[in-house]
């Protein structure tokens, strides 16, 4: 199953165009936990379909703007 990731220097730049000067702003603007969006930052959480929504909403840019998805590992072994 392939995951979502944000792109964080995308994301950095439309926070400064926004004029959003924190994590904690942004997770207040967007209605995403400040835990959330932290964990999604250090990439040890996939976005859910809420998380992603509510972001290129706000921003008002396309899921290839700010997201892309990651291909799943497989094992070497694996045939």
């Amino acid at each position: 199953m392939k995951k979502a990731v944000i792109k964080k220097e995308v994301l950095l730049s439309e926070m400064k165009r926004k004029k959003v000067l924190s994590m904690k702003e942004l997770a207040s603007n967007t209605g995403i936990s400040q835990s959330t969006l932290s964990l999604i930052m250090n990439g040890k959480r996939s976005p859910g379909s809420k998380v992603i929504g509510s972001m290129i909403a706000y921003f008002e840019c396309s899921f290839e703007r700010l997201f892309f998805y990651d291909k799943p590992l497989t094992k070497v072994n694996d045939k």
